[in-house]
C-alpha cells in the first residue's frame, strides 16, 4: 500500500514524540520497555527478511561492528527511559535534542568532517538553550537528574550515528537496523531479573504500541522519508518531535510547559535549524 513520504514523515515524528508520553503512562520498568520494544522490532526485521529472502552473513567482523553499535545504542535507550522518571517530557526531549550539536563535534573529530566558522553560531544557540533548561546545578533536583540523563543520552546517540557512518560501506543497510536492535536486545536481556511483567491490559497495550508503533513503523517511516524527501523538509519535520511530545505530555499527562521550556527549547530548536539549513546548503552546492 502506497503512502505518500510526507505523510509518513508526519507520522514518525509524531511517533517519535508520543514515546517519551507513553513511557511515562506505564507501569513497566526500564528493561521491561527496552526487551518488549527492542523484542519486537527484533521479530518484525526477522518476518521482513523471511519473507523478502534477504540473508545475513554473521562474521566475526560484522558482529563486533554490530555489537558496538547496539551496545552504545541499548546504553543510550537506558538513560532516556531513566530520564523519564525524574524529568518531564519536554524537559527530556529538548535536552536529547542536544544530539545533533553532539553530533556535528564528533563528526569533525572522528569522521574528519570539515565545518564552517559560522558553524560556531548554531552550537552556541544549542548551549544557551542548553544553560536555559538545566533547572539548577543541585542534583537533589529531580528535574536536573533527568536533564542529565537525556543530555547524556543524546551524546550517546550521537555516537551511534558515528559508528554508522564509520561502518556504512562494511555492514549493509538491512544488517546495520538488525544488529542494532538484535545486539541492544542481548543487553538488555542482562537485566531480565529486574523484571516483573506483571502488568494490566492498559500496560500491555502501551507496551505494543511502542514495539510496534513507536519502533519499528516509526523508523521505517522516517527512513523512507529520508530517502524520498528533501533534506530542507526532513529537517522541519524533526524539529516538530519536541512539539509533538510537549503538546502531548500537556494533554495527557497535565504537564505544564513553563517559560523556560519554551525560551530554552527556541533556543536549541533555532540551533539545529541552522545546523540542517547549513548541510542542506552544502549538499545543494555540491549535487
Amino acid at each position: 500500500m502506497y503512502i505518500n513520504p510526507y505523510i509518513q514523515g508526519h507520522l514518525a515524528v509524531l511517533g517519535f514524540g508520543l514515546t517519551g508520553i507513553l513511557i511515562k503512562s506505564t507501569t513497566a520498568n526500564t528493561w521491561e520497555i527496552g526487551i518488549s520494544r527492542l523484542a519486537i522490532a527484533t521479530i518484525i526485521f526477522l518476518i521482513i527478511f523471511h519473507f523478502k529472502k534477504i540473508k545475513l552473513t554473521w562474521t566475526p567482523k560484522k558482529i563486533l561492528m554490530g555489537a558496538s553499535i547496539g551496545i552504545v545504542f541499548a546504553t543510550h535507550w537506558t538513560l532516556y527511559f531513566f530520564a523519564f522518571n525524574y524529568a518531564s517530557v519536554a524537559t527530556v526531549t529538548f535536552a536529547e535534542m542536544l544530539y545533533s550539536f553532539f553530533f556535528i563535534i564528533l563528526g569533525v573529530i572522528f569522521c574528519k568532517e570539515s565545518r564552517k566558522t559560522v558553524d560556531v553560531f548554531p552550537l552556541f544557540m544549542g548551549l544557551i538553550g542548553a544553560i536555559i533548561l538545566l533547572p539548577e546545578l543541585n542534583l537533589e533536583n529531580t528535574e536536573t537528574i533527568g536533564f542529565f540523563l537525556a543530555t547524556f543520552s543524546g551524546f550517546l546517540f550521537a555516537i551511534v550515528g558515528i559508528l554508522q557512518k564509520k561502518f556504512h560501506n562494511k555492514l549493509s543497510e538491512n544488517e546495520r537496523p538488525f544488529f542494532q536492535y538484535f545486539f541492544a536486545l542481548l543487553f538488555f536481556l542482562m537485566f531480565f531479573p529486574k523484571t516483573h511483567w506483571e502488568f494490566t491490559t492498559k500496560d500491555w497495550g502501551i507496551l505494543c504500541v511502542l514495539g510496534i508503533v513507536g519502533t519499528a513503523i516509526a523508523h521505517t517511516f522516517w527512513a523512507n522519508a529520508n530517502a524520498k524527501l528533501s533534506t530542507k523538509i526532513n529537517s522541519l519535520l524533526y524539529l516538530m518531535i519536541p512539539i509533538y511530545a510537549s503538546v502531548g505530555a500537556f494533554f495527557f499527562l497535565n504537564e505544564e510547559i513553563t517559560s523556560k521550556i519554551l525560551l530554552g527549547g527556541m533556543f536549541i530548536l533555532i540551533g539545529i535549524f541552522r545546523l540542517q539549513k547549513q548541510d542542506s546548503s552544502t549538499l545543494t552546492s555540491t549535487s
